[in-house]
């Protein structure tokens, strides 16, 4: 199985990255060009077969409620921890525009 035309965007997922088994997405459609663009060629077809949507029904409630916590106070709190984090790491190569570590090619 992999997320299929239809499927929500948003919501949780199984194997976003290959360390957690199943997580939240704003929107899976990024995660997966990401995969395609950036990935290593060979992981590529394991990583987009493994991600497939989960219905909260599925998940225990406390799980569901804790993710959504941690969702709004990593949102709420993003340019705070971003300043402590550039702070330490004066030469991290932070763009604002992707909102992210940009590494060279």
């Amino acid at each position: 199985m992999t997320v299929r035309e239809g499927d929500p965007q948003e919501g949780f997922f199984t194997f976003i990255h290959h360390d957690w088994p199943i997580e939240w997405s704003g929107n899976i459609a990024e995660r997966l060009e990401f995969i395609a663009s950036n990935k290593p060629k060979h992981e590529r077809a394991t990583r987009n077969r493994c991600i497939v949507y989960v219905p909260e029904a599925l998940l225990p409630a406390p799980f569901i409620e804790a993710e959504r916590v941690y969702s709004e106070a990593r949102r709420v709190h993003f340019d705070q921890l971003l300043s402590i984090a550039l702070a330490l790491v004066p030469d991290a190569p932070w763009s604002q525009m992707e909102t992210c570590l940009v590494f060279a090619r």
